[in-house]
Formats: structure tokens, sequence, C-alpha cells
């Protein structure tokens, strides 16, 4: 009581809102009076929605204000901002294109509130090699890499790739993202075709007969047969010649000294 005969008295309110009864009484007669109890000014503001965002989609966010114990306040206008990408005034964002982030700022009533959100490359749209042409000599290779990529050229994690080819030989590496290839020895055309998600790209080859001597042409069993094959006839070629002009110089030498040729 604020005074000394009890009519003068203050009330303080709980901390949550609600609604509360005082009740006052005097030589047995009682009255009651009913209290609505408000949340106060805004203390805080807070931003609920996705913390993630594919590129080029649209996601909705949604702004809380509360006072210093936590009740929240209606009827403030609310402030949308966005560092990239477009926000509506209904807290709707449009993303970037470009993979990477952006920070969603909710104003109102003095109070400031701000978060940060993933943007991830949207849905794979197609397979990019590091070439879709090459040209080669046989014995040659070379190394090629290619990445899964979405509608707006932002590079999509998680795609595992296969690898085939028509002409000489391809061996992907362990992550799958590259592999190399061996153009053999024999010349011609083909294709290297990557499989991913759903998605194949091609890369044309042409193999060119290398002017390389014979030895750094043998890159298959089957070459390295005919590289012996060709060793062994030179070789008996030298050896047969060796002998021809031995058996010639004795031939010489036996008509010098008067003895007759064997018959």
């Amino acid at each position: 009581p604020l005074s000394s005969d009890g009519r003068i008295v203050q009330y303080s309110a709980p901390t949550t809102t609600g609604t509360d009864t005082l009740t006052v009484s005097q030589g047995g007669v009682s009255s009651t009076v009913d209290v609505t109890i408000v949340a106060g000014p805004a203390s805080a503001v807070a931003i609920s929605g996705s913390a993630s965002v594919a590129a080029g989609a649209t996601t909705t966010f949604t702004a809380s204000l509360t006072d210093a114990y936590g009740n929240v306040v209606s009827g403030a206008t609310v402030s949308w901002s966005a560092s990239r990408g477009t926000i509506t005034a209904a807290g709707v964002l449009t993303a970037p294109t470009e993979a990477g982030s952006v920070v969603v700022i909710a104003s109102a009533a003095g109070r400031q509130a701000s978060l940060t959100v993933d943007v991830t490359a949207a849905a794979l749209d197609h397979l990019a090699p590091s070439a879709t042409t090459i040209n080669l000599l046989t014995g040659g290779g070379t190394l090629l890499t290619v990445s899964g990529v979405d509608a707006y050229g932002n590079d999509v994690s998680g795609v595992t790739y296969t690898w085939s080819t028509t002409i000489g030989s391809v061996t992907p590496a362990a992550n799958g993202n590259s592999a190399s290839f061996a153009a053999g020895d024999s010349g011609g055309s083909g294709t290297i075709t990557i499989s991913a998600g759903g998605k194949t790209a091609t890369v044309a080859v042409s193999v060119a007969e290398s002017s390389l001597p014979i030895a750094r042409q043998a890159t298959t069993t089957t070459s390295l047969v005919f590289l012996i094959v060709a060793i062994l006839a030179i070789a008996a070629s030298i050896l047969m010649l060796g002998r021809a002009r031995a058996a010639r110089r004795e031939l010489d030498e036996m008509r010098k000294g008067g003895a007759p040729p064997p018959p």
C-alpha cells in the first residue's frame, strides 16, 4: 500500500504475459480487478528459416521480436535486406545463381538480427570435361578431368563418375573425377564417354601413327612380340653375313696358297 488506509497500492506485474486478478476487501465487502499483462518494449529480434538454399531457389524467413523477458512483441513492422540475391518485404529470399553465402538481415523497432545462409549448387545439369577433343600419337597419353555442374555452372559435389572408351584405354583415379587415357599402339578414332547422375559427356579421340623408333612404340604385348621377332631376324641376318664373309676369306687364302678349292 502507498497510503496508510490501504486505498492506494502499487502493483508489480509478472514477467510473463497473460491475465491477473486483483482483489480488494473491506468490512466483508470485496471487489476484483482483472489485469492483462502485455509484452514490454522490443529488446531483441530473431530470424527463423533454413540455413541453406540451392542456387536460384527461393526460401522464406520469419522474424520474431521479444521483450527483455522473452515475451513475443507483436505488431512491429519488419524490414528485410540481403547481401546477395533478392528478398521481399514478406521475407522471401531468391538466392543468387552463384554458390557461396548470403547474409539475411531483419530490422524492427530499432533492433536488428542477421542470419548467414549457405547457397549450395542446384541439381546436376550437365558434365563438363576438361577437353572435348584430344589428338595423340600412338604410344601417347593424357590426363582428363570432369566436373558435374548445375544450370548456373556451380560444381555439384558427391557425384560418382563412370568412364569408358572405344579406343585405347582409360584408367579412372580414385576420386573418379579424373582419368588417365593411353592411346595404345594402333591409330584410329574413337570416343571417351563419361557418365554420372543420368548425364553423359563425350570426348572425341584421334590417334595418329607415330614416327618414333619401333622401341618407343612397343606399348602392348603384341607389339613387344613383333619387336622381339624383328630383333631376332636382324641378328640372324648379321650372323649369316658374317659367316659368308668368313667363308670367302678362307677361299681366297686357299687360292693364294695353290691349294685346290674344296669341291
